[in-house]
């Protein structure tokens, strides 16, 4: 999915990045426990009762971050699915996405991908297993 969303493989499996799966999966919890108690987040009650996952989103969007800006400045990169967003316009304005919604969207492709791969490896081995 790396390939197809960012036109390059983050080596999640057996790379330098094995560790990113885990940072997604605290920061998608992290995410999901602030979405159901948003006055904890704003008041910043969450960063104190959940360091671990606080720091496993700052770590995921310390990697995103520098990537996005790389990738941005390629001349010359894939025309995969962040090539789209890049380039995409509002109809009604006219303007592109910024760079939060970016950085927003990356998060989201990567932490889709990765639970998309995780899905498909239970149902290969459940598929595998049934056989």
């Amino acid at each position: 999915m790396g390939e197809l969303s960012f036109g390059k493989s983050f080596n999640l499996i057996e790379g330098e990045n094995r560790h990113l799966p885990d940072l997604m999966e605290e920061a998608a919890d992290y995410g999901n426990f602030n979405a159901n108690a948003l006055p904890w987040f704003f008041l910043g009650i969450s960063k104190l009762l959940l360091p671990k996952l606080e720091a496993s989103r700052t770590a995921l969007l310390n990697f995103v971050i520098p990537f996005i800006d790389r990738r941005m400045k390629m001349e010359d990169a894939k025309k995969d699915f962040f090539h789209h967003l890049i380039d995409a316009k509002d109809p009604n304005t006219g303007e592109g996405f910024s760079l939060p919604e970016l950085w927003g969207e990356t998060m989201v492709l990567m932490v889709v991908s990765h639970f998309d791969f995780l899905r498909r490896l239970a149902c290969s081995s459940e598929l595998h297993g049934a056989i």
